[in-house]
């Protein structure tokens, strides 16, 4: 737990372009991870935005599953942080979570109100309370405009999980060069879990 309440980003291995992983050629079987026990009964609650939906919390549901965890997710096409902060308390006191995950930031992506995206980032973190949570951002597909820096600047003690660090640009797209595709999403969630 005090690993996951720390405010420092997660530690990517260290690796030059031309030693950087090759995605695998399929993702398609969860691969075995020796995990502490988590108690059965556990409440991971994941919100967030239409990245949520785009084979991340499908393959996390995989992975939380044979765990006993309850595992409910709250998403929603074009949100951001600024609608979540309104809608956590009655989430969280709904849920009664021992985890938050938070998938925020792609509709953030161009914002020039970074100082107004930190104070949402405050509210979501403080309705969260002294829960262990993740907060990770999805896979860019444009240059974005700070919006990380200021996520990461106003999230403790939350965890940051940076996407495109910790698992690659190469997460394959669907059509629309935005969403991960199933396979880009497990991806995803096998690194974040």
């Amino acid at each position: 737990e005090a690993a996951i309440a720390s405010a420092e980003p997660i530690a990517a291995p260290s690796a030059t372009a031309s030693s950087a992983p090759e995605p695998p050629a399929s993702v398609a079987a969860v691969p075995p991870v020796a995990l502490p026990p988590v108690p059965k009964g556990t409440v991971v609650l994941h919100i967030g935005d239409s990245f949520v939906h785009s084979g991340l919390t499908q393959r996390l549901r995989e992975h939380l599953k044979p765990l006993g965890v309850r595992y409910e997710v709250r998403a929603e096409h074009s949100t951001n942080s600024l609608d979540w902060a309104k809608r956590m308390p009655e989430i969280v006191a709904s849920t009664q979570p021992d985890l938050v995950i938070v998938t925020l930031g792609g509709n953030e992506i161009g914002s020039k109100y970074l100082d107004v995206q930190g104070r949402a980032v405050e509210r979501i973190v403080k309705t969260i309370g002294d829960r262990p949570c993740v907060w990770t951002t999805p896979p860019l597909w444009m240059e974005e405009s700070g919006v990380f820096d200021a996520i990461q600047q106003h999230l403790a003690p939350c965890r940051f999980f940076e996407t495109d660090v910790e698992v690659g640009k190469f997460i394959p797209r669907r059509d629309d060069k935005i969403h991960p595709t199933m396979e880009g999403g497990a991806m995803w969630a096998d690194k974040l879990f």
